[in-house]
C-alpha cells in the first residue's frame, strides 16, 4: 500500500509537467508469493498491455529474466536486493544489494566491539542470502556466530530458538524477518527475559510499533528524503511508510 501511494502521488505530480505522454499505473497484489507474481505479471503484460512491469521483493523478482524473454517489448524494474535479476538490456534494479546491507552490519558490529553474535532469520530468498553472507563475514572481524536459528515462514512460537540463543549468551541478537514474525520474535525474546541488545538489517523499518525495538539499531537501504516526506504528507495527510 505504501508503494502504491507513492507511485500515485508521483503520477499526480507529473500531470502538472509538460510531458509528451500520459502515464497510467495498474496494480496487482501478488501477496509476496512467486506463483501469484507469475499470474499477475502475465495479466498485466498480456491482457492489460503494460509497457513496463515493476516487481517488488527478492523472491518475486527472480522471475524477471523469464518475463523479459517472453515479452520482448516490455521493460522491467526490480525492487530487489538481488541485482543479478536485472541482466537484460530492458531490465533495471532499484534497491541496495544484500551484500551492501551485510557489509554495513559487519561494520557496525566491528565498530561496537561485539564478539559473540546470535542471529535468527526466516528462510526466504533475500533474507536468507543476506543472513548467510553476514555470518560468513563475522570471522573476518574477529567475531563468532554463537547461535544461528533459521526458521520457516509462518512460524509463530520461536521459544525453542530463542531459548537456545539465550543460553549462548550473545553480545548482540540480529533478527532478520518480515512481519509479523519479526514483531513476534522481539516480544517473545523480552518475555523470555532476553536483555541482549537487538539489531536487524532493514526489517525494523516495517514494525507497526517501533517502541518494542527501542534502542535497537539497523542498517537499511530504504529511506526517504525530507522533500519526499513533506510532499507525501501534504498529499495524504499522513507520513509515508518505508514500503
Amino acid at each position: 500500500q505504501g508503494a502504491r501511494e507513492a507511485i500515485l502521488l508521483r503520477l499526480k505530480e507529473l500531470e502538472k509537467e509538460p510531458l509528451r505522454y500520459r502515464y497510467e499505473a495498474l496494480f496487482e497484489d501478488d501477496q509476496a508469493k512467486p506463483a501469484q507474481t507469475n499470474l499477475a505479471a502475465r495479466k498485466l503484460l498480456s491482457l492489460d498491455s503494460a509497457d513496463t512491469l515493476s516487481v517488488f521483493g527478492s523472491a518475486a523478482t527472480a522471475l524477471l529474466p523469464q518475463f523479459e524473454s517472453q515479452y520482448p517489448k516490455a521493460f522491467f524494474l526490480a525492487v530487489s536486493a538481488h541485482h543479478e535479476v536485472a541482466t537484460g538490456k530492458r531490465s533495471f534494479v532499484f534497491f541496495s544489494s544484500y551484500e551492501g546491507l551485510a557489509n554495513m552490519a559487519i561494520d557496525c558490529v566491528k565498530a561496537k566491539g561485539y564478539k559473540r553474535v546470535a542471529i535468527i532469520y526466516g528462510r526466504r530468498r533475500g533474507i536468507q542470502d543476506c543472513s548467510e553472507l553476514f555470518i560468513s563475514k563475522l570471522p573476518s572481524i574477529g567475531a563468532d556466530a554463537v547461535a544461528v536459528a533459521p526458521f520457516n515462514p509462518g512460524e509463530r512460537d520461536f521459544r525453542t530458538e530463542l531459548t537456545r540463543i539465550r543460553e549462548a549468551a550473545p553480545d548482540i541478537l540480529f533478527i532478520l524477518s518480515w512481519m509479523p514474525e519479526c514483531e513476534i520474535i522481539i516480544k517473545r525474546a523480552r518475555e523470555l527475559g532476553i536483555a541482549t541488545p537487538l539489531a536487524s538489517m532493514e526489517a525494523f523499518n516495517y514494525l507497526s510499533d517501533k517502541s518494542i525495538a527501542e534502542g535497537a539499531w539497523y542498517p537499511t537501504g530504504v529511506n526517504w528524503t525530507p522533500d519526499f516526506e513533506s510532499r507525501f504528507t501534504a498529499f495524504y495527510n499522513h507520513p509515508p511508510t518505508y514500503a
